[in-house]
């Protein structure tokens, strides 16, 4: 089994860095911790593993653009694991009217409806460079106060993609 020879984590928040820099080191792993703003520059390095989560619904770009960038740094063999809400009503019931108006769990405007991916646009828009291999969905379980993973994509979706080479997914 391969291992990784580094792992690098990006984030424009300075105080989730510290966070994370605070969590690796208790747990004596080496990782390079970077504050960056995805929106001004992207890292020139090949990565294997891309992971956008709660990323896509807040870009200020077209996805297309995201897209071309994560295509620019992925290896050959390179996974996407891309979370984010869905643009469905319920979607925008539960995630910006309850949990922003409602319960107050997140500040109001955090997110804007407008700016949510379709699932199946997310899906079309990445296939001719990458191969959805799996997805789930996240809802809230009122029952055990949590959040569960779900078969509905309805609200949240959690997909993750194979880069595809000379026109198809590679064989692992």
């Amino acid at each position: 089994r391969q291992q990784a020879t580094s792992v690098t984590g990006l984030d424009i928040s300075d105080e989730l860095i510290t966070l994370a820099r605070q969590r690796s080191n208790e747990k004596g792993l080496s990782i390079d911790y970077r504050i960056q703003d995805l929106r001004q520059s992207w890292p020139h390095f090949e990565a294997d593993i891309i992971c956008a989560f709660e990323i896509i619904e807040h870009l200020s770009e077209p996805i297309e653009s995201f897209i071309a960038k994560c295509d620019q740094i992925a290896s050959e063999k390179c996974y996407l694991y891309i979370s984010s809400l869905n643009k469905t009503l319920l979607a925008k019931i539960l995630a910006i009217w309850l949990t922003e108006e409602v319960l107050g769990w997140l500040d109001p405007g955090t997110h804007d409806f407008d700016s949510f991916i379709p699932l199946d646009e997310l899906i079309n828009k990445l296939s001719p460079q990458w191969e959805l291999i799996d997805l789930e969905g996240v809802t809230w379980s009122i029952k055990q106060q949590r959040f569960v993973s779900s078969a509905s994509t309805d609200i949240h979706y959690l997909c993750c993609f194979r880069r595809k080479q000379n026109g198809s997914a590679f064989s692992h």
